[in-house]
């Protein structure tokens, strides 16, 4: 009988070809057996609907196999209600083939949509589980190993219809109504949908990394999608510690350069950043010093090129911007600006009388402090 069932397995999951091949080498021919389905696929299928039943034979010695086992009372029923099967598939299959044996059984006994035929099937199929050898938990396993392909599946599906994202409605189906279609534990699809937007979220944040501007709305959306899926991005996310400096410089970065936000404020920033991001405190510091050098630089180079092409406005801009940096790091402790700023003296002066007698500057929020950027740029 256990023959007829490998068979039948054969039939299920083996190519056309292979089949062919494997039965020419048992001197039998395939010819156009009705029940060779040829798919190769373990009976689940993209192109296979859920009610679907693939491997139809297989199921059909195999309860052959189970009535056969009850009609001889081959099973044992032990005084805490569970059978015991003296006799069982043992060697005769590999231990993978019975388990995927198992798992199109147990796949398709949950997902027939014919309502005598499933209940039939899901009567055998503790039994067919333990013919086959396999305690209750391996059977648990193998079924969540069947719902895990189909619900990667589905995902892959959702995602490529919504744009790269799970939709709330896809969520729900897969922690909710599959775990109790199926009879599986939550944590299953939990965990596949956790894993899902895990590495959603982690493609994000290299998109945001190699972009050429972010925003602190895209950074708080990121975090906002982490703590919706409990997941911690300095650890979950498996970001290195370059990426986390990145993320740490690009939310701070936006800001420092707020001139609506108080300095408290934006310490404040860079210390909810700095835990966001699993960053030290020294290695917070170090990196807030790079970036205010950097950006300071950066605002001094754009002033003399706008001033060289004759655009006032744009250089005044650029001053503020670095007045606006500058009185923040001195405003913080263990903050120094001084660096080579690779313009000459004569230039320097230039821009700071521009700015201090610009009417663009008296108009700024912020008074220019001509004697803090003297400072700054070494020519106290």
């Amino acid at each position: 009988m256990m023959k007829d069932v490998r068979e039948a397995w054969e039939e299920a999951t083996y190519t056309k070809e292979a089949l062919t091949q494997v039965w020419k080498d048992r001197g039998k021919d395939v010819g156009d057996d009705p029940f060779a389905d040829g798919s190769g696929e373990l009976g689940v299928k993209d192109s296979q609907p859920l009610e679907g039943v693939r491997g139809f034979k297989l199921m059909v010695e195999l309860v052959k196999v189970v009535n056969f086992y009850l009609g001889n009372q081959v099973n044992v029923q032990t005084t805490d209600g569970e059978d015991e099967y003296p006799v069982t598939v043992g060697k005769m299959i590999e231990t993978k083939t019975k388990e995927e044996i198992y798992g199109i059984y147990a796949w398709n006994a949950v997902t027939c949509q014919d309502m005598e035929t499933r209940a039939e099937w899901e009567s055998a199929k503790p039994h067919v589980g333990g013919i086959l050898g396999m305690p209750p938990k391996e059977q648990k396993k193998v079924l969540e190993r069947m719902v895990t392909r189909w619900a990667n599946m589905f995902i892959k599906q959702k995602m490529q219809e919504n744009g790269g994202e799970l939709k709330d409605d896809d969520v729900g189906t897969l922690t909710n109504w599959v775990p109790q279609f199926f009879g599986i534990d939550k944590d299953v699809t939990q965990n596949i949908v956790q894993t899902t937007n895990k590495t959603m979220l982690q493609s994000k944040v290299l998109r945001l990394l190699n972009a050429p501007a972010v925003t602190s709305a895209e950074l708080e959306a990121l975090r906002s999608s982490c703590e919706k899926w409990d997941l911690e991005p300095k650890k979950d996310l498996e970001l290195t510690r370059p990426q986390l400096r990145s993320l740490f410089r690009v939310e701070v970065a936006a800001g420092l350069e707020d001139p609506d936000e108080t300095f408290d404020g934006k310490r404040d920033l860079i210390d909810s950043a700095r835990d966001s991001w699993g960053l030290g405190d020294q290695e917070a510091e170090d990196e807030l010093q790079a970036l205010l050098r950097e950006r300071c630089k950066a605002c001094l180079v754009n002033a003399v090129g706008d001033s060289l092409q004759g655009n006032e406005a744009g250089a005044v801009r650029q001053m503020q911007r670095l007045d606006l940096l500058a009185a923040f790091a001195a405003d913080t402790e263990k903050i120094d600006l001084s660096q080579d700023w690779e313009v000459s003296r004569d230039m320097k002066e230039k821009l700071l009388k521009t700015y201090a007698s610009s009417p663009l500057g008296s108009q700024s929020k912020r008074t220019p402090d001509v004697k803090l950027l003297e400072q700054v740029l070494n020519m106290a």
